[in-house]
């Protein structure tokens, strides 16, 4: 007998119907040329994102933005927040792809033979695979632990950007404060060194005492300079921080209203703060969705021992006579019993557990260390103030008082202005510190503290529907 086998004609018609509904492939190539056009034609009038500000509140500022605008700039335009909605998007893709269920493989032929009584064979066998144990369950319960395990992710995400731009917009306003201060003491500087040398021309002074005059000033006009370029690089990094060319920021004018306003240690407890960090912390409640999705896959692993089947209906006609056979097979567990597998998924609970634990531990240890820093940083910021209140102002007074009556001359008034202008510096450098440690402690219980703004949930109001430049 010669038989001769070919693919089925309902083979054919249902590849082809299956096929007309596939997924086409769209080409997305990378530019980098363009996007860098792209990038640094990123502006605070782009339409998407007045958009979504629009949804968080009353809109975009015409000329000043403040720390809560700039963080919704940033996270709309933050390349940091659009790789975690990619990654977002990747894990709620997966859950399809765990729900997915396996397609029936189609077996199925045509022929002849040399038989007298039919010369036409026929054969259809589908193969159905049947899942055992609930695997696609657990499958489906990991992808899903997974995705909002990326959800929070996002979040945490969302927190980092404006912790970046609140350390970012300190620098700015501590920099900018610090030019100010020093030019308001170069002007008492130059008048120090005229007044010497007036001293020196009428035969009261010396020449080491100018020296020294025109050394101090020479010496602070190239701590301004320093000073100014730090005003420069601070925008810069301010600008970068948002997702923003620099010229995005060009007549934007930049405040801070409460910038000089710092909550008293008084109204933050340990026990509060360590609770509030505790139940809020993102990266905490994302090690505990992984933790699910790592139980979740050793569930689907323990359930993969056992063997799922194949199911194979069979039909065939030849000689003239139709038969009918129900076929299967499955994997017998013989030389392993999926040991391997299982002990990498357990291995991998027992470390996201060991994870969790240990970034608790050193959460409550953050929480801490913080919260004493801020205490300090509060403690240097009054230590400054009462010595410019009551010792360099009170001196200033008393001198310009003493001037007055001529018992003081301009240059000892001018001395004395220089040393109230100088603690007022100080005063300026420890309240940058304390707003660097009010940073940081909100970082150690990644939560806004006010009056700073609360973040949104960026899963529920998404900046950006695609990845772009």
């Amino acid at each position: 007998m010669c038989l001769y086998r070919s693919k089925s004609l309902a083979g054919i018609g249902l590849l082809a119907f299956s096929l007309s509904s596939c997924v086409k492939y769209h080409p997305k190539p990378l530019d980098p040329s363009q996007l860098e056009t792209a990038y640094r034609s990123r502006s605070l009038t782009d339409k998407g994102l007045q958009s979504f500000l629009k949804t968080l509140g009353p809109g975009l500022q015409a000329s000043q933005l403040d720390l809560q605008t700039l963080t919704w700039v940033a996270l709309y335009y933050h390349s940091d927040v659009t790789v975690a909605q990619s990654h977002l998007r990747a894990a709620e893709a997966a859950i399809v792809t765990a729900g997915a269920k396996p397609n029936p493989v189609l077996d199925g032929g045509a022929g002849y033979n040399n038989s007298d009584r039919s010369r036409y064979v026929f054969t259809f066998a589908p193969q159905f695979l049947i899942e055992t144990a609930g695997k696609r369950k657990y499958r489906i319960l990991a992808a899903q632990k997974e995705a909002e395990a990326a959800r929070i992710a996002l979040d945490e995400t969302a927190w980092q950007v404006r912790s970046r731009l609140r350390t970012a917009l300190v620098d700015y306003f501590s920099s900018l404060r610090d030019v100010e201060a020093l030019r308001s003491q170069e002007s008492l500087r130059a008048e120090a060194l005229r007044l010497t040398e007036r001293r020196l021309s009428v035969g009261e002074g010396s020449r080491p005492e100018v020296s020294a005059a025109q050394s101090a000033l020479s010496t602070l006009r190239l701590v301004i300079e320093e000073a100014s370029g730090r005003v420069a690089q601070a925008r810069a990094s301010l600008a970068a921080a948002t997702g923003l060319p620099l010229a995005a920021l060009d007549n934007r004018e930049i405040v801070w209203k409460d910038y000089a306003q710092v909550p008293p240690a008084a109204e933050l407890s340990l026990s509060k703060a360590q609770r509030a960090g505790l139940l809020n912390r993102v990266d905490l409640r994302r090690l505990l969705l992984e933790y699910a999705a790592a139980d979740a896959n050793l569930r689907l692993e323990v359930a993969r021992q056992y063997p799922n089947i194949t199911l194979v209906p069979t039909y065939a006609f030849e000689d003239g006579l139709s038969r009918y056979v129900l076929d299967g097979s499955l994997t017998l567990p013989i030389r392993n019993r999926h040991q391997g597998p299982i002990a990498e998924a357990e291995a991998r609970r027992e470390e996201l557990a060991a994870r969790f634990l240990a970034l608790q531990a050193s959460v409550i240890g953050d929480l801490e260390r913080e919260l004493e820093h801020y205490r300090a940083a509060l403690a240097e910021l009054r230590e400054a103030e009462t010595r410019l209140v009551t010792v360099e102002r009170s001196r200033e007074n008393a001198t310009g008082r003493a001037f007055e009556v001529g018992e003081a001359d301009k240059l000892q008034l001018t001395a004395a202005q220089l040393a109230r202008l100088q603690a007022e510096h100080s005063r300026l450098d420890a309240l940058r510190k304390a707003q660097m440690a009010w940073g940081a402690l909100q970082d150690a219980m990644q939560q806004p503290l006010e009056p700073d703004p609360a973040l949104p949930s960026l899963s529920a109001v998404a900046p950006r529907k695609e990845v772009q430049p």
